[in-house]
């Protein structure tokens, strides 16, 4: 199994790859990797306040499926939206991922899952133009960014 994953957009050229984190818990690590065994495409979010981070949301499961929420983070383990870092990529359950692709992120509210994955330093450039060109598309274009999220060998 590949520990990388790859996202992408239908608003950019730009592509970046992030290595899964090693030390995430078994139930969101497996909870991951059966949401992505075929690519998982969703609509993304751009928010107006937070900064450099957008969310994106599947088609909802056939089946239930623990999602986490601000009151209650999947894997439980709380983090701030404003701690986050360039290059992080979240994973809240679900069919559900959020994205910190810049360093401006001022929004002092619980992300709704872990980082479950870091975007390579080499891609970090191509991660931060992917986050602005959903920007772009979202409040200039006002059109909607389609992610992508595929398991790639690495």
């Amino acid at each position: 199994m590949s520990d990388l994953i790859e996202i992408s957009t239908n608003q950019s050229k730009a592509r970046a790859r992030a290595r899964l984190r090693s030390d995430l818990s078994v139930e969101v690590l497996k909870a991951f990797l059966t949401v992505t065994e075929k690519p998982l495409r969703m609509a993304a979010d751009h928010t107006m306040s937070t900064g450099d981070y957008f969310l994106s949301r599947g088609r909802p499961p056939r089946h239930p499926t623990h999602a986490g929420s601000q009151a209650a983070p999947f894997g439980g383990v709380p983090i701030l939206l404003s701690q986050l870092k360039a290059g992080d990529v979240l994973y809240s359950g679900g069919n559900d991922m959020s994205f910190g692709y810049g360093p401006h992120i001022t929004e002092p509210l619980v992300a709704r899952g872990p980082v479950i994955a870091l975007v390579l330093p080499e891609d970090i450039d191509f991660y931060w133009q992917l986050g602005r060109d959903v920007w772009q598309a979202s409040y200039r274009r006002h059109e909607l960014s389609i992610i992508t999220v595929e398991r790639v060998k690495g």
